[in-house]
């Protein structure tokens, strides 16, 4: 073989080694953290939201079988990556001039996610489950544009002492009809724009709380039925506004009172919505509603659904597996669905737990 062509293989083997070594260079130096924040920023995300409906239907369908939940908050996610590369390169040349080189490389990769999980108990659980939502929650929540009449029929349990329906300890109770006339008026007001709500901090008193109404931007039906509620309730029509307390009942013409519920209190209602399997009715392990024997004269319409049967459903809102039964809201179901977002954001805005969001570290070295 001719010199020229042995320094010539040899050059080639060289260069064909230093380009291994600057691939296994570049590779090591490739950025892997802000390529994770997209994927994780969703992924986690979405795995806590899908489990805190899941939990928070198991909660109730619990009640129904007159169960105690438990609740576990996700307090901090920390995730952890590794990518780990080694190669070596070589390069032979024999005594005839000829080149060989070889290059080789391996790499590992290691994904390492630790997630803290706190029992809701003691004064958080207190704060969060068992304390009545705040009225000045609920009017600032309907002067956003949420619904009047699902708020009302969710988180209030008597509006200047008339009942909502609720549902304690096995037995059901129907709502007091003018409570379904009072909440489906007020809808009206609120879709014609003529609610006016105020809120305001009064140091440590707590909230000053105002609600009025605009007659002239009522349909006429629809003002001479708010005027009739009003007067059948102890109010006075002609009021301009009246002041709101977090009472009971409290008799002043110009004072709408209002009894909140609890988080409790609203999931043990929407307990006597669960579908129970014919078995566990029959062998007396789930509550009997005996809706179906009552005369509801309210006409407020179903708050939830929550169906049951032995296969998971292909297509739920919320699903979660108890006693060897499937459980789930359908995802067609936008009522269920809206009632079940409420809760959720009542669960939210009566702080449970330490009222800290959960935090995500990502480590990427």
């Amino acid at each position: 073989m001719p010199a020229n062509s042995g320094n010539t293989a040899c050059r080639m083997g060289r260069l064909v080694a230093l380009l291994l070594i600057l691939v296994m260079l570049f590779s090591g130096c490739v950025r892997v953290g802000p390529n994770t924040i997209p994927k994780d920023r969703f992924d986690y995300a979405e795995a806590i939201a899908e489990s805190w409906k899941d939990q928070i239907l198991l909660a109730i369908v619990k009640l129904r079988y007159l169960e105690w939940p438990q609740f576990l908050e996700v307090n901090q996610v920390v995730a952890g990556y590794n990518w780990e590369m080694t190669g070596n390169a070589s390069l032979l040349t024999l005594g005839s001039g000829t080149a060989r080189g070889g290059a080789g490389w391996t790499g590992r990769y290691i994904e390492r996610p630790t997630i803290t999980y706190s029992p809701l108990t003691g004064a958080a659980f207190v704060r969060g489950i068992l304390t009545p939502v705040r009225p000045a929650v609920l009017l600032s929540l309907i002067r956003s544009g949420w619904p009047v009449d699902r708020l009302f029929e969710t988180m209030v349990q008597s509006v200047n002492g008339r009942p909502n329906r609720s549902f304690t300890t096995g037995t059901m109770y129907t709502a007091d009809p003018l409570f379904g006339r009072f909440v489906r008026a007020m809808r009206q007001a609120q879709l014609a724009a003529a609610i006016a709500i105020n809120v305001s901090e009064t140091g440590t008193a707590g909230e000053s709380m105002e609600i009025g109404f605009r007659y002239e931007a009522l349909a006429p039906e629809d003002a001479r039925e708010l005027k009739d509620v009003l007067a059948l309730m102890g109010m006075k029509p002609e009021a301009e506004r009246y002041a709101v307390v977090w009472e009971p009942f409290h008799v002043d013409p110009e004072v709408l009172s209002l009894q909140t519920r609890s988080v409790l209190q609203v999931m043990v209602t929407l307990a006597s919505m669960v579908e129970v399997p014919d078995e566990d009715l029959e062998r007396g392990s789930a509550a009997s509603t005996a809706m179906d024997n009552q005369d509801d004269r309210s006409g407020l319409p179903p708050l939830m659904t929550v169906k049951s049967g032995p296969n998971e459903p292909e297509f739920a809102g919320a699903k979660v597996r108890y006693r060897g039964h499937w459980f789930w809201i359908d995802d067609t179901d936008i009522n269920s669905k809206r009632t079940f977002a409420y809760l959720s954001l009542l669960l939210t805005v009566t702080a449970t737990g330490s009222g800290d969001a959960p935090q995500l570290t990502i480590s990427t070295n």
